[in-house]
């Protein structure tokens, strides 16, 4: 019997996950003898823990996922150290947010199930919602609105109210009952989401809630309302210099300016998230961005503008190819 390369390889990422998890959990619920006794210096491992996450989340911001593991991993260390449950169950959310940008939501939930695990038994509260919340959004990446919804499910009562966890949880909430099909209700709390976010000064959290709830105007045929909350992010996005957000909006205003037959407005949209793709080395990005810019040809009937589209396409796929 033949065995094919691919089912090797497959066998080979399997058997390294699992050996992986294992040693992360094992280190993770581990008490550390060799932990700083004095106050101090406790406090110093602490910082430089909260110094690595920090360096992790601008990593991930500008897509340098391998940059940002190496920071989580950094912090993991430091707080296992000093047996920080928090700063642990962090790190092993930051992990799972570098697995996801990357695609690899399976070695994601498993770390986010982890840091789950470790807020149940240090009665860590906090930590548990953002690890319920992003579980749901493995979920609702998967279109599993329902799975998604019930991991969300009673953490309400553990968020304070007004709080960003609050404002995460709305958000986390709207945008499973989007994919449910349950547009009334995603948009008031999506909403509710941005609101708070902003109250929190957290202008980030603010765009994505934006955008989300653009989504849902979509959804009921409302792109002129859609078109505005896009740009209101994009704004937002703007003011954070946070190119995953500002390209994300990029391509959903081009979506929606090319339903509305702008399509001169779609194309620009699509060079803008080209740009900004290029600029942070995302290649995947570039290459999606080439192919909507291409799309857009097929819907003209103006030849120039068809032709200049149709050689900008060429020059984006042989830049993509190198």
């Amino acid at each position: 019997m033949q065995i094919s390369k691919s089912s090797i390889w497959a066998a080979v990422k399997r058997s390294v996950f699992l050996i992986s998890l294992i040693l992360l959990m094992a280190g993770a619920l581990i008490s550390c003898s060799t932990a700083p006794k004095l106050p101090q210096q406790r406090n110093s491992t602490k910082n430089q823990a909260n110094d690595k996450r920090a360096l992790g989340a601008q990593a991930l911001l500008t897509y340098r996922v391998h940059e940002a593991r190496g920071f989580y991993l950094d912090a993991l260390e430091l707080s296992q150290q000093v047996d920080h449950a928090p700063g642990v169950i962090k790190a092993l959310i930051g992990l799972g947010d570098a697995a996801m940008r990357a695609g690899d939501d399976v070695l994601a939930m498993a770390y986010y199930k982890q840091a789950e695990q470790i807020g149940r038994q240090q009665s860590a509260d906090e930590g548990l919602v953002t690890a319920m919340i992003r579980q749901s959004e493995v979920m609702i990446s998967r279109r599993d609105s329902q799975q998604a919804l019930s991991l969300l499910q009673g953490l309400d009562r553990k968020v304070e109210s007004g709080s960003m966890q609050e404002a995460l949880l709305l958000h986390a909430q709207g945008t499973a009952l989007r994919l449910d099909g349950n547009y009334t209700l995603a948009a008031s709390r999506l909403e509710e989401a941005e609101k708070i976010a902003r109250q929190n000064d957290d202008l980030i959290a603010a765009a994505a809630s934006l955008y989300q709830l653009a989504s849902v105007r979509v959804q009921q045929g409302k792109l002129s309302d859609a078109a505005e909350l896009l740009l209101q992010s994009l704004e937002l996005d703007h003011t954070m210099e946070n190119p995953a957000g500002i390209a994300a909006s990029l391509e959903a205003l081009a979506a929606v300016r090319a339903r509305q037959e702008r399509y001169d407005e779609a194309a620009d949209c699509w060079i803008r998230a080209y740009a900004v793709y290029q600029a942070v080395g995302n290649v995947a990005g570039m290459r999606r961005a080439a192919e909507g810019h291409g799309a857009i040809a097929a819907s003209t009937s103006h030849p120039d503008r068809r032709l200049e589209i149709e050689s900008k396409r060429n020059v984006w796929e042989q830049l993509v190819i190198q």
